[in-house]
């Protein structure tokens, strides 16, 4: 199951801010910046801090910064690359008026992606905003094209032992969470 969360802290400081995108860029397989001048750390800084400044908002936190973790050790083992890939794109997609920027990184235990945003819109100026409903309605959002790739997201959908794509949390007493389904069939009336 992927696992989607939102970091916690706060960037407040231009160090602070080219500290998090050299840590993502630089352990990074590949990144993009989409919509953006690509070049080293400091020319993509000096394009978000440009709609800050152009705003008048560039104090408070200063970038946002989210992660799309994949169980490539068990559950998505045999997730391709291209669809990681696909999966950065539809995120990128999805913040582009906040300049994303994406790389993924490729880990032993699970492949994940890191996004990182501009706290404001470059169209309007508005900070970007996500309290629990919006929250909900993103991660609902993000399971529906999840589930395209045969990918479950954590908390919002699950598959059961038939294989089959379902909304809400896994309950407790679920035994056969993710059980191949031509496993279970297979086994059906010989006592397994």
């Amino acid at each position: 199951m992927a696992f989607f969360k939102q970091i916690t802290e706060k960037y407040e400081t231009d160090r602070d801010a080219i500290c998090l995108l050299d840590y993502v860029i630089k352990n990074s397989y590949c990144w993009n910046a989409p919509g953006m001048l690509c070049g080293n750390i400091e020319v993509l800084w000096a394009q978000i801090k440009y709609y800050k400044r152009y705003y008048g908002k560039d104090n408070r936190n200063l970038l946002n910064h989210y992660v799309l973790s994949f169980d490539t050790c068990h559950y998505e083992k045999d997730i391709e690359f291209h669809t990681i890939l696909m999966c950065a794109n539809m995120l990128s997609r999805y913040f582009y008026e906040y300049q994303p920027i994406w790389g993924i990184h490729l880990h032993d235990t699970h492949y994940h992606i890191h996004i990182v945003t501009n706290t404001i819109n470059v169209r309007n100026g508005k900070r970007y905003h996500a309290g629990k409903g919006e929250f909900k309605n993103f991660l609902l959002w993000l399971a529906n094209e999840l589930k395209d790739y045969h990918i479950a997201l954590l908390g919002v959908t699950y598959y059961d032992e038939r294989g089959h794509l379902k909304y809400g949390n896994v309950p407790s007493n679920y035994l056969y969470e993710n059980k191949n389904p031509f496993e279970y069939s297979m086994n059906e009336g010989k006592g397994i």
